[in-house]
């Protein structure tokens, strides 16, 4: 077996948190790395590697394991859940090993899960993705005798590809978001990507604000958010300026993996209206 190098390292995000008590003295927290893994199968060899696990509380934590399935919302948020139907056909959870699944870690300590990746059994070339996820248990207070009841969950993702699928994919259309407001005056932007391919991939490149003479008023880079298999998948990028009405264009360059840049263009028109209400109308 090969152990899977650590592609990406970070804080783990707190996904879910329930307090059942107030004050709560103890405060909860893990870390996770990588929390994204992606492997490549070699054959029918399995692929095998190491997640890490710290607590970051001032307490001992159990900790119980999932195997989860997950999408992307509209606004590329990830959505877990342990069986996704509309994900099956490119589900890995199935294909997906951890061991442990249920421990105790010491305040400040880390745990080594090991996780294995099986093959698929076809050998059609496509990807796959799935996640871990771990749950802190609900725990009692000793100090007060209130009931606490906090759970965290962290999750790392996992992309599996078998073979080299080629990536077919193409810019669908870019807009800017009615009603998307920030806080600064800005709007955001949505770049839709067509992914027609049996594997996911990621953009590269950067969306472009002008003005209705061609000046160039931003220059935003794309998030690298994964755009999987067979769908179109939404990419928002919040514009920092406030745009007074008027006409303006949209101009997005990106790499989607197939060794060519693809460039879109949208005319839009920012309307009349107070800064809440701002719509911006697409022509």
């Amino acid at each position: 077996m090969q152990s899977q190098s650590q592609l990406q390292r970070g804080s783990a995000i707190i996904l879910v948190a329930t307090v059942l008590c107030a004050p709560c003295a103890a405060q909860l927290g893990l870390g996770l790395s990588p929390m994204r893994t992606e492997v490549r199968f070699e054959g029918n060899l399995p692929r095998s590697g190491v997640l890490m696990l710290t607590n970051e509380s001032a307490e001992k934590v159990r900790v119980r394991a999932e195997l989860l399935d997950f999408n992307l919302d509209e606004d590329a948020n990830p959505q877990f859940g342990r069986a996704i139907e509309k994900e099956s056909e490119y589900s890995c959870r199935r294909m997906l090993a951890l061991n442990p699944m249920e421990f105790e870690v010491e305040p400040g300590a880390s745990a080594r899960v090991r996780y294995t990746l099986r093959p698929p059994a076809s050998e059609e070339p496509r990807g796959y993705h799935c996640a871990a996820g771990f749950t802190t248990l609900p725990v009692l207070s000793q100090s007060t005798g209130i009931g606490l009841n906090m759970a965290v969950r962290v999750v790392a993702a996992f992309y599996a590809t078998q073979g080299t699928p080629a990536v077919e994919a193409e810019i669908a259309g870019v807009h800017l978001k009615s009603g998307s407001v920030s806080k600064d005056g800005g709007l955001s932007a949505v770049v839709a990507l067509r992914n027609h391919a049996n594997v996911h991939f990621r953009p590269a490149g950067n969306l472009q604000l002008l003005s209705a003479d061609g000046k160039l008023m931003e220059d935003l880079a794309i998030p690298p958010v994964p755009v999987l298999p067979n769908r179109t998948q939404l990419v928002p990028v919040r514009l920092t300026k406030a745009l007074a009405p008027g006409n303006y264009k949209l101009r997005v360059r990106l790499d989607l993996g197939m060794r060519a840049v693809q460039q879109a263009t949208a005319d839009v028109v920012i309307t009349e209206e107070p800064a809440s209400n701002n719509i911006a109308r697409n022509q």
